[in-house]
């Protein structure tokens, strides 16, 4: 990681191995790592080495959000923020953490800025806020906010702390999985500069808005959005112009004088219910598309389509056959490598584990009968997880046992059945191409 050490001498970030941090600001730091070739980034936000009393979440809180519309802007590639409990004496605190996958030496100086800049808007801006007057209103107190929204939201789970020397106020609504911070005017000119050129496409839906980035379709629901808009209503005292912005696990709404984080992805699990409503309207929500499987599929065939699917998958490395290729039931075995995130880890988040692929070809419903003993094969290959793919679909028993054996067991689970094999195929025909005899498609003008 000599590469990054060099860069990093160079703009005053000090490193050891391949750890770096700003001298002034070691909350926090920059982990590099090495996987399969490729390099990886996590960014650790960190209130361990500050001496609060209680709760101080908010301020690394902050930081990670500022540091992530600086990343987004800048950074052509998906970010990750996680959460993780890190333990100090007698307290818990809530750490959080950046992940950037398959970086070079210009990404890595571009988060060296960006980190740069963020600590630049949130603790430069703090000597002049003063200056700026109170960021709420002397009617509008934390503690008049604060009851507002307890009453709103009927919810007693509620905290809120007062930063005017860092320039931000916080409430954290626990149970409903947002936190909004006020900013003044200083502040939020910085962070308009920062968004200028990007925000969100929005459709409005039937059930909820629908939200488009990249290709990616996200909806949030009716009854959310209007949570929102009523709680802006109660901060701002008037309806605003809001300004969407995401990342692959959270959404942040601004307003002139406020930050509202939402803690959900609204996966694509959430636009199902749109789907049904907007099929025959918008091709880019819902392209239709037919599929027909063949009455009897070869197991052989079958695994050389999954086999197909895993390479072209982003964290797939390794794909090879193993174990026996002349079962009469359509099993098939394959290895990969897969690198997954360990929350546990202080030295960067990412590892490489091996996971066995069991492939089904079945027209009936597959049941724990029809595998092989899970436990014995994951010993038998030295595997740390299990994905089962199959053509039809699985019985409820052997979905609880899979989830057993990840929630007991604390072995890596996953089952693709014909659905989830689908809805890939939506976004990658071009792997259907070659293997007719097993699926083909029509799409529907």
């Amino acid at each position: 990681m000599k590469k990054y050490q060099t860069i990093a001498q160079k703009k005053g970030v000090q490193f050891n191995d391949n750890l770096f941090y700003f001298p002034e600001f070691k909350f926090i730091r920059i982990v590099t790592q090495e996987l399969e070739g490729k390099d990886y980034i996590t960014i650790y936000i960190s209130s361990s080495s500050w001496d609060f009393d209680g709760d101080r979440s908010d301020i690394h809180g902050f930081t990670s959000f500022i540091l992530l519309l600086f990343l987004k802007t800048r950074i052509k590639q998906e970010l990750s923020l996680y959460n993780i409990d890190n333990k100090v004496g007698d307290r818990v605190n809530e750490d959080r953490f950046i992940t950037l996958e398959d970086i070079d030496t210009e990404i890595f100086e571009l988060v060296l800025e960006s980190v740069s800049n963020t600590l630049g808007i949130q603790y430069g801006n703090h000597r002049y806020s003063q200056l700026s007057g109170s960021l709420l209103t002397k009617r509008l107190t934390v503690p008049v906010v604060l009851a507002r929204v307890e009453k709103y939201f009927a919810s007693k789970d509620v905290l809120a702390s007062q930063r005017i020397n860092f320039a931000f106020e916080s409430i954290r609504i626990l149970d409903e999985n947002m936190e909004f911070y006020g900013i003044n005017a200083l502040m939020f000119n910085s962070l308009k500069k920062i968004m200028l050129g990007y925000e969100l496409q929005l459709i409005e839906g039937i059930t909820g808005r629908i939200v488009i980035e990249n290709e990616v379709l996200r909806i949030i629901p009716r009854d959310l959005l209007n949570k929102i808009e009523d709680l802006f209503l109660i901060l701002e005292e008037s309806r605003s112009k809001l300004h969407w912005y995401s990342i692959s696990t959270h959404f942040m709404i601004f307003s002139e004088r406020y930050m509202l984080i939402l803690y959900d992805d609204f996966s694509y699990t959430g636009i199902i219910e749109e789907k049904e409503d907007l099929k025959k309207y918008n091709k880019m929500i819902y392209p239709n598309i037919e599929f027909t499987w063949s009455k009897k599929i070869n197991g052989g065939r079958f695994q050389k389509l999954i086999r197909k699917v895993l390479i072209d998958m982003k964290n797939v490395t390794d794909v090879r056959e193993v174990g026996s290729s002349n079962e009469g039931d359509g099993g098939r075995d394959l290895e990969i490598s897969y690198i997954d995130l360990d929350l546990q880890q202080d030295q960067g988040v990412f590892k490489k584990i091996k996971i066995i692929i069991q492939c089904k070809a079945y027209q009936s419903s597959v049941g724990k009968g029809n595998v092989r003993d899970i436990r014995d094969t994951l010993d038998n290959y030295q595997a740390q997880g299990y994905w089962l793919i199959v053509s039809s679909s699985i019985t409820t028993f052997l979905y609880n046992y899979l989830d057993t054996l990840k929630e007991r067991d604390g072995y890596w689970t996953k089952c693709w059945t014909r659905d989830e094999l689908e809805d890939y195929f939506r976004g990658n025909l071009r792997l259907l191409d070659e293997f007719q005899d097993i699926i083909t498609y029509k799409i529907y003008e």
